[in-house]
């Protein structure tokens, strides 16, 4: 039998004086828990001190979707993730920013 999987990676750059508040409460949201973010510090790179890494995927067998679902699925998953880099592509990630970042990430998960 023949299956399909998608799978999303999104990388979270954010400056060395971004709000540490900020960065733990996207590391404890309970929606990241099946496959937890990775946090990597670069010390010598302040606009890109703090990188999250957050991933998501999900399949299932070929007969149970048609292409249309699984190109609609891909399709949401690349805008949703445009959304998310509007809000942080600049390094910045205020804490009030971070309840709107993870309910466009909700929006991923949900994609798949």
């Amino acid at each position: 039998m023949r299956h399909w999987i998608l799978n999303s990676e999104f990388w979270l750059g954010l400056r060395q004086d971004t709000d540490i508040l900020a960065i733990i409460k996207i590391l404890q949201d309970p929606l990241l828990r099946g496959i937890p973010p990775a946090l990597t510090l670069y010390e010598d790179n302040f606009d890109d001190y703090y990188q999250i890494k957050i991933e998501n995927g999900s399949g299932a067998d070929w007969g149970y979707n048609d292409d249309q679902y699984i190109f609609s699925k891909i399709k949401k998953a690349i805008e949703v993730s445009t959304g998310l880099y509007e809000i942080a592509g600049d390094g910045v990630l205020e804490y009030e920013e971070v309840d709107d970042f993870l309910s466009l990430l909700q929006e991923v998960y949900e994609a798949y």
